[in-house]
C-alpha cells in the first residue's frame, strides 16, 4: 500500500464528528461544512446545541487536508471554548468531546507526548459514561462514548481494539435501530485497508454502499467512492476503481477540495497497475498545470505520487528526486508520523535500486519505530536480510531472516483470530436478533390469547 493513499484514506475515515446525524459526531466534516457549522452557532448562542456547533467546527478545522498550523489553532481554539462550555453546563459527553479533539490537535500538532497525556487523562471519564449509561439504558449516549474510544485507538494506532468497539458499537446500532451505518462500516472497511486484507475491506465497504443508498444520506459519498476505487485498485479490479475514482471526484471537484490531488495520485497508480505508465505521468504534470498547488499539503501528495510513479517505472533517479522533496516538505511540517513512513519508502527505493548502503539507515531507523504493523516489520527485516547479505553480513543476515518468519507467522496468525473474532461476534448478533424475533413472537401470541379471552368473557 502506497503512502500517498494510505495517509488520505485515513484522512478520510479517521472521524465521524458533525452533530447533524442520530448520534452526534457521526460523520466525519467535509469541505463545506464550514458554513453550515457557523450557521448553526450562529442560531444557538446558548446551551448544548451551541456546545455541539462548536465542537463540530474544532474537528472541521482539525481535520482539512494537511497539518496547516492555522487550521489548528483554530481548531484549538474552538476545542477550548467546547471544554469550558460543557465543563460549565455540566455536559459530560461534550467535554470528553472536547477533550479527544484537543487530543488529536497536539497530535497533529506532532506533540505525541501531550496527545497521550490527554488520551490518558480522558478514558477514565468515557469508561465511566459507558458503565453508566448501560446501566441506566441510555444507548445514545453509550454509542457516542464507545466512538470516542474508537477515535481515541485509532489515533493511538490500537486498530485491533478499536475493531472490537467498532463491532460493538455495529450490534448497539442494529439493536436500537439508529440508521446511518455505514459510517461504522466505513471504519471498519479501514481496518481491512490498513491490514492489507483488501477482501474484509470490500465486504465492509459494500455494506457501506448499501446502508449509505438506503438511508439517502449522500454527506460523504465522495468519500466512501473514493475509499471503494482504493480497495478494488488493490484487489486488482482496474475499471473498477477507475470508475470509483470518477465519481468522487465529481464530488469534490464542486468544492474545490485538496482531495482532488489525491484522486488524481489514486488514478495514476492505477493507471500505472494497468501498464498505462506513459499516461501516468502526463495525468500528473497537467495537474500541476491546471491546479497548481497552492498548500503544503497539496505539494506533499504530489511529490509523493510523482515519486511512486517513477519508482514503478524504474526511473529511480526520478523517483529519488521526489522522495527527497517529499521529506523537505513533511520535515517542514514535522510531521513525524509521515516522515516514518517516508524513510521506508526511501529505504525500499534504495533496496529495489540496488544501493543497499544508502537503503540501510532509512530501514534501521524504520525498524526503531512502533508505528509500522506486524507485516510492514517482516517486510523491513526482509529488506535487511538481503542488504546484510550482501555486504558479507551473515550473522545479522540470518537473525533478520529469522525475525522476517517471526513475524510473518504473526501476521498470519494475526489475520487468522480476527476472522475468528468476527464470527464469534457475528454468532453473538444472530443469537440477539434471534432472541429477540421470539420474544416479539410471544408478546404477539400473548396479545392473540389476550384478545380470544376477552372476546370467550363477552
Amino acid at each position: 500500500m502506497t503512502k500517498s493513499l494510505t495517509l488520505v484514506i485515513i484522512f478520510l475515515l479517521i472521524h465521524f464528528y458533525t452533530g447533524a446525524q442520530s448520534i452526534p459526531g457521526e460523520r466525519a466534516p467535509i469541505p463545506g461544512d464550514e458554513k453550515q457549522f457557523l450557521l448553526e452557532l450562529k442560531n444557538n448562542t446558548t446551551g448544548i446545541q451551541q456546545i455541539e456547533a462548536i465542537l463540530n467546527l474544532s474537528a472541521y478545522y482539525l481535520f482539512l487536508p494537511g497539518e496547516e498550523k492555522v487550521d489548528l489553532e483554530k481548531a484549538m481554539r474552538y476545542a477550548q471554548q467546547g471544554k469550558e462550555l460543557s465543563s460549565s453546563a455540566n455536559f459530560q459527553d461534550g467535554y470528553n468531546e472536547a477533550m479527544v479533539l484537543t487530543g488529536e490537535i497536539f497530535k497533529e500538532s506532532g506533540k505525541i507526548d501531550f496527545s497521550e497525556i490527554i488520551f490518558d487523562s480522558i478514558i477514565i471519564n468515557i469508561q465511566r459514561i459507558l458503565q453508566y449509561s448501560k446501566n441506566r439504558n441510555k444507548p445514545a449516549s453509550h454509542a457516542r462514548a464507545l466512538r470516542q474510544m474508537v477515535d481515541i485507538h485509532f489515533s493511538q494506532y490500537k486498530f485491533d481494539v478499536a475493531e472490537v468497539e467498532l463491532l460493538k458499537l455495529l450490534d448497539l446500532y442494529k439493536t436500537n435501530k439508529y440508521p446511518n451505518l455505514h459510517y461504522i462500516y466505513e471504519r471498519l472497511s479501514l481496518i481491512g485497508i490498513i491490514d492489507g486484507d483488501f477482501n474484509k475491506a470490500l465486504k465492509y465497504g459494500l455494506e457501506m454502499m448499501r446502508s449509505m443508498e438506503v438511508n439517502a444520506d449522500y454527506a460523504s459519498a465522495g468519500g466512501f467512492n473514493f475509499n471503494m476505487g482504493y480497495i478494488y485498485q488493490n484487489l486488482g479490479q482496474f475499471k473498477k476503481a477507475l470508475d470509483y475514482y470518477n465519481n468522487a471526484l465529481n464530488y469534490f471537484r464542486e468544492t474545490n477540495s485538496s482531495i482532488i490531488y489525491d484522486l488524481k495520485a489514486g488514478i495514476a497508480e492505477t493507471l500505472l497497475k494497468m501498464n498505462r505508465g506513459n499516461e501516468t505521468i502526463l495525468l500528473l504534470q497537467k495537474t500541476l498545470e491546471e491546479f497548481p498547488p497552492q498548500t503544503n499539503y497539496e505539494k506533499k501528495v504530489m511529490e509523493r505520487a510523482l515519486a511512486t510513479c517513477y519508482k514503478e517505472l524504474k526511473f529511480y533517479d526520478l523517483a529519488e528526486i521526489h522522495l527527497k522533496k517529499s521529506l523537505e516538505l513533511e520535515k517542514k511540517d514535522n510531521s513525524t508520523i509521515d516522515i516514518l513512513f517516508l524513510n521506508r519508502t526511501t529505504g525500499l527505493l534504495y533496496t529495489e535500486w540496488g544501493k543497499y548502503e544508502l537503503a540501510r539507515p532509512y530501514l534501521e531507523q524504520s525498524l526503531k519505530s512502533t508505528v509500522f504493523r506486524t507485516g510492514e516489520l517482516a517486510q523491513l527485516h526482509f529488506m535487511m536480510y538481503k542488504i546484510d547479505s550482501a555486504a558479507g553480513k551473515y550473522l545479522s543476515a540470518m537473525e533478520h531472516l529469522r525475525m522476517n518468519k517471526t513475524l510473518d507467522d504473526a501476521a498470519n496468525k494475526e489475520i487468522k483470530n480476527r476472522e475468528n473474532l468476527e464470527l464469534q461476534i457475528k454468532y453473538e448478533t444472530e443469537k440477539k436478533d434471534k432472541d429477540l424475533l421470539l420474544q416479539q413472537s410471544k408478546l404477539t401470541q400473548a396479545k392473540k390469547d389476550k384478545n380470544i379471552f376477552i372476546a370467550g368473557a363477552i
